[in-house]
């Protein structure tokens, strides 16, 4: 549910255009196909219940963070961070 949402907010609230806000929503995409990759690792050496707090602790925090950027840029980063933590095994 985050991707339909996450498009109206970068075109509504921020004032992307569409064409912008779905590059950008691409990097939720990326970051949700390395996603398991990197959460079975972490799974792997740290355990599943470890990694599913941080993920979900992570993933509130890079939606704080999202409402406060103003940089393009650091939008982006922000997006794909939200992929790899929102798309991990385990949810």
């Amino acid at each position: 549910m985050v991707v339909p949402f996450m498009t109206l907010y970068l075109v509504s609230v921020r004032g992307f255009s569409i064409v912008v806000a779905g590059e950008m929503l691409a990097g939720f995409g990326g970051g949700a196909v390395v996603a398991p990759l990197i959460g079975g690792a972490l799974a792997d050496r740290v355990g599943r219940r470890v990694t599913l707090l941080g993920g979900t602790l992570t993933t509130a925090t890079i939606m704080v963070a999202l409402a406060y950027a103003r940089l393009t840029g650091l939008i982006v980063v922000l997006i794909l961070l939200l992929g790899v933590t929102l798309e991990h095994p385990g949810r």
